[in-house]
């Protein structure tokens, strides 16, 4: 499966009233940019009233369980919409060597991002740690800035494969 933007001919995976929500929030998401990341999620979660399961959130962005496999990613900020940009770029300008240690993307559009749902915890052992860094110096030797590079952002897929769930940070040269 391939990215795909909001309006390409495939049928989006959103209900037209989901799609309506996330809108909804998006297009009064500036009136909370001053609150704390709290009072934003709450307000996000209270207009969106999606049908999902609130999986969590960062400063920039609330994740739900779609229960399907993947996940909905919404920006709560400026920085959530760029960060959904960027995930949805990188994805789909990476080479296959480093795609495959990045969460793939299903769908994309203003405001959101559906990504494959990938939560094995990456173990704490000497092994892991010497393939993250060795994974950390794959990304910026292709021109990729890994910005917030850390565990908690990373996961195993099923083929025990050294998964990036978060690259909304990234800086691709």
């Amino acid at each position: 499966m391939y990215p795909r933007k909001k309006n390409d001919a495939n049928p989006n995976v959103l209900t037209p009233s989901e799609l309506h929500s996330i809108n909804s929030w998006i297009s009064i998401m500036k009136k909370w940019e001053n609150r704390t990341n709290s009072a934003k999620v709450n307000m996000a979660r209270r207009t969106l009233r999606l049908r999902y399961r609130f999986l969590g959130h960062g400063y920039t962005r609330i994740v739900f369980d779609m229960g399907n496999n993947y996940v909905l990613k919404v920006a709560i900020s400026d920085l959530g919409l760029k960060s959904n940009k960027t995930e949805f770029e990188i994805f789909t300008n990476s080479p296959p060597d480093i795609k495959k240690h990045l969460c793939p993307v299903l769908q994309y559009g203003h405001g959101w991002i559906i990504m494959k749902k990938i939560s094995a915890k990456v173990p704490s052992n000497k092994q892991f740690d010497n393939q993250i860094l060795q994974l950390q110096n794959k990304f910026i030797s292709h021109g990729i800035i890994p910005n917030d590079f850390k565990k908690a952002n990373l996961a195993l897929s099923k083929k025990q494969t050294l998964t990036v769930i978060d690259y909304g940070s990234f800086i691709q040269k």
